[in-house]
């Protein structure tokens, strides 16, 4: 049985990849090759609101990384995510921040 992996961040923070996503301050979730289930403590914006990240997965040889949120889930280049934006205290760009909610 997989055990839960944890990420504990000093603070909580926002990072703007193609959208707007937030890592609350206690990551979790079971890694296996390949992929990240029971996701919890990530959220991305879209649209006009928030929704929590519950899984990632990405086949061995492809360019893109599956993002699931519940049941549904969307494929996003992984080039996307080679250099690591700067994660930033407060969420700019006229957004709401999940803190707001």
């Amino acid at each position: 049985m997989m055990e839960p992996s944890r990420s504990n961040l000093e603070n909580p923070c926002y990072v703007h990849f193609d959208q707007l996503v937030y890592y609350n301050k206690n990551i979790k979730g079971k890694l296996s090759f390949g992929s990240v289930s029971d996701v919890s403590g990530i959220q991305a914006k879209k649209l006009f609101i928030w929704v929590s990240v519950t899984g990632m997965h990405m086949e061995q040889g492809s360019d893109s990384v599956e993002f699931y949120v519940g049941a549904l889930s969307e494929k996003l280049p992984a080039k996307q995510f080679e250099d690591i934006p700067v994660c930033k205290s407060k969420a700019c760009r006229g957004g709401a921040s999940v803190e707001s909610m």
